[in-house]
């Protein structure tokens, strides 16, 4: 783990994670197998619709790589060398999983209440 950088690539990270996840809608109707095309685990409405959001706004966020800025910042983390780079990724996707999960689980929260 980087000591000095760690929460930086970690908090950019959960800061994209978020963001993504905000763009995510509550969908109305899900169907049952929905989920079992992400983990097959889900026995109610609301682990149904927190797999599917989580795994939308990660999908999301993979898909955003492909874009100029994002390059940018992987040309900055890929220049770190080949281990710090690897820890760097690491924390970063660690990161948008956690900001990810941390929104949806927010969301749906408010939801149900």
């Amino acid at each position: 783990m980087i000591t000095d950088t760690r929460s930086e690539y970690f908090e950019t990270g959960q800061d994209t994670g978020h963001d993504v996840a905000t763009w995510i809608d509550i969908p109305e109707n899900l169907p049952d197998g929905e989920c079992a095309e992400y983990c097959g685990a889900c026995d109610t409405l609301y682990s149904r619709l927190y797999c599917y959001m989580t795994n939308e706004a990660i999908e999301g966020e993979i898909n955003s790589r492909q874009y100029s800025p994002f390059e940018v910042y992987a040309n900055e983390i890929n220049s770190l060398g080949e281990w710090y780079s690897a820890e760097a990724w690491d924390d970063y996707d660690e990161g948008v999983h956690e900001g990810a999960t941390a929104e949806v689980i927010k969301r749906l929260d408010a939801y149900f209440s």
